[in-house]
Parts: structure tokens; C-alpha cells; sequence
């Protein structure tokens, strides 16, 4: 469906295939249900019914259809909600690809351009489609400015001493347990976030080990607070600008791709920031954001950020006073379960 438009990467089909294949912790500790509709023996659509015990939603996860395929998307929605109702789940999810951390959202805009490294890219027609089903939904937006645009991160506060704030970067030479760290840092720091839960950081470690070659120490932050780390913020350069589009990539391609030409990449990609609810004053949060702008300076041409709910009033103000207004949005969509 995606041969020949550049703006989709195949690494979202290496995802697809880690979920048929149980290729992580986290993954092995769900429920999958892999559906397909056929017309005549051709796949018109497809998605998989994901289950996990943490999340309180019934997914329909990786969902895909052919254009002007309605009626079976239709059909993937019925068997879910009778599978739904048969786990007594009470609302059923279409939209999130298992965690937070493996993606959300149909995309609603920019279908030409490029998608950026962890970002889903999916087809203009997929939306609309969602939409004609009347079902509520909830907005994702993603934010990117240009380096010489970006405002500075409050000039006009001081800085202080004897507040106990402090940054550090990653020791590469502890790679898994800073990762570890990284994971249950998350579980703490986004546990209010929409359709978050937590998991096992074990998990976060089998996902980004094989970026570990990719990662410098300067790309996981850590805010620290009297010697304690309270809170992170990951970054790294969009590895996608150097992935081909429109057809497929074998893994071994584009890590070859990644290390050949990482030097070229000019858009930098602010993956995840979380604070502990007790240290979201602003001073953590300032050290962070000038760190990653301090070392992103003169090496790249854009900032863009990961999605952002468009109910999280607190980062939506944050990112539209140094970002201007959304790049990208999604939407994400519920249903409920008649039971």
C-alpha cells in the first residue's frame, strides 16, 4: 500500500512484525489476535487485537485498509468489540499499538512529507474513515521549529544555586541500567498521561538495545534532584532522514544507512520528557531543555518533538510558546462494548 511514497519508512513493518513475533518482554506479555479481511482472496484490510493486563482498553492495534474500504474496517471493529465483550472489557481502543512507547495515532495531516524517526506515518485515508463511524476520539499533535527560530528557554529567569537541581547524561559503559533507569523513571514520571501504563523497564532495554551503537551518552539526560535522579529527557538525531521511503528496508540496511550517513541528518528528534509530579516547578525542567538546546546548537537545522496529548494543557503551553503552532496530528479513536 505505502510502495512508492517516500514519506513512509519500513520500519513501522519491522514493528508489525515484532508484535507477530514476540520479539520483547512486553510484547510476549500480551494477549495478540492478528485479523485480515479478504475480498476474493486480495487483503483489504488488517489489524491485530492487542490485550495486555495493565491497560483497561481492548486495542486495535496497526490497523490498515484499502482506500474506500469501509465496510471492512467495519467488519475488523464488530470482531473486536464481540472480543471485547467476550474479555469484558468495556471500551475497545483503535489507535494504540500495544504501549505509548510503540506508537499512537492515525496521522491527520502532512502526508507528503517524510515521517521522523519513531513517528507513525499512516495512509490519508485511514482518518476519515475512523471518522464516519461517529466514535470519540482524542487529538495527538507533534510540534517542529527551525534552530534559528526556537526561542530561548526562559531568558528572563535567572539562574540559580542551592536549589539542588542538576543534570547528568547517560554512562554508556552502564548502557542497560541507565536504560532500566530510564524505563521505571517513565513509569513514575508519565503515569498520568492518557492510556499510559506501566511496564517493565526490562522492556524499554530489549527496544533500544539495538539502537545502542546510535545513542551517545548526551542523547538521555537525567534531571537530578540532591543527588537523585527525578526525571529524563531523550533526544537523538532523526535516523529517518537517511532510511529509504516507499519500500521495504531490511534492518541490516538501515542500521548500515544510520552509521554510513548519520552525519548528514539535520533534524533533531526530542523523543520523551518526564518529570516526577514533585518536580515540575520549572528549574528541572529548564535544565533539561537549554542541555539538549546547548549541545543541538550548529549541528542541526530543526527541533521536533514526539506526540504530545492535546488535553495535556501544561506541555501543549510549552511547546506552542517555543514551537508555534502543531506539526503533525493524530487522532486516536474509542468505541464502547455492549455487553
Amino acid at each position: 500500500m505505502y510502495a512508492g511514497n517516500g514519506a513512509w519508512k519500513d520500519l513501522q513493518s519491522h514493528l508489525a512484525k515484532g508484535f507477530l513475533e514476540g520479539s520483547d518482554g512486553f510484547i510476549r506479555s500480551c494477549a495478540i489476535e492478528p485479523l485480515m479481511v479478504r475480498d476474493q482472496g486480495v487483503p483489504v484490510a488488517q489489524a491485530m487485537l492487542v490485550s495486555h493486563p495493565e491497560c483497561g482498553f481492548q486495542q486495535v492495534a496497526f490497523l490498515e485498509c484499502a482506500p474506500g474500504r469501509r465496510d471492512a474496517v467495519a467488519a475488523l471493529l464488530e470482531r473486536a468489540i464481540h472480543h471485547a465483550s467476550q474479555r469484558g472489557y468495556k471500551d475497545i481502543v483503535i489507535g494504540l499499538n500495544g504501549h505509548v512507547a510503540y506508537g499512537a495515532g492515525f496521522l491527520q495531516n502532512r502526508f507528503e512529507e517524510p515521517i521522523s524517526f519513531d513517528s507513525l506515518y499512516t495512509a490519508p485515508w485511514l482518518a476519515p474513515v475512523l471518522d464516519s463511524f461517529g466514535m470519540r476520539s482524542i487529538g495527538l499533535s507533534t510540534y517542529k521549529v527551525a534552530m534559528d527560530r526556537i526561542q530561548a528557554w526562559d531568558p528572563g529567569f535567572p539562574e540559580r544555586s542551592g536549589t539542588g537541581y542538576s543534570i547528568r547524561v547517560m554512562d554508556r559503559s552502564r548502557f542497560q541500567d541507565e536504560i532500566r533507569l530510564f524505563g521505571s523513571l517513565a513509569n513514575d514520571c508519565l503515569s498520568d498521561t492518557p492510556l499510559y501504563f506501566p511496564r517493565d523497564p526490562e522492556s524499554l532495554v530489549e527496544l533500544l538495545d539495538p539502537l545502542r551503537m546510535l545513542l551517545r551518552a548526551e542523547h538521555l539526560i537525567f534531571a537530578m534532584h540532591r543527588g537523585r535522579e527525578v526525571g529524563f529527557l531523550f533526544w537523538h538525531p532523526d535516523f529517518n532522514e537517511v532510511v529509504p521511503g516507499g519500500r521495504a528496508a531490511s534492518i541490516v540496511e538501515i542500521a548500515l544507512r544510520t552509521w554510513c550517513f548519520g552525519s548528514r541528518i539535520r533534524n533533531l528528534k526530542l523523543n520523551a520528557l518526564g518529570l516526577a509530579p514533585a518536580h515540575r516547578s520549572g528549574e528541572a525542567l529548564r535544565l533539561l531543555l537549554r542541555e539538549v538546546h546547548r549541545k543541538a546548537q550548529g549541528r542541526f537545522d530543526t527541533m521536533e518533538t514526539n506526540f504530545v496529548w492535546d488535553d495535556n494543557l501544561e506541555s501543549s503551553r510549552l511547546n506552542l510558546r517555543h514551537f508555534g503552532a502543531p506539526h503533525r496530528r493524530y487522532q486516536v479513536y474509542f468505541g464502547g462494548v455492549e455487553t
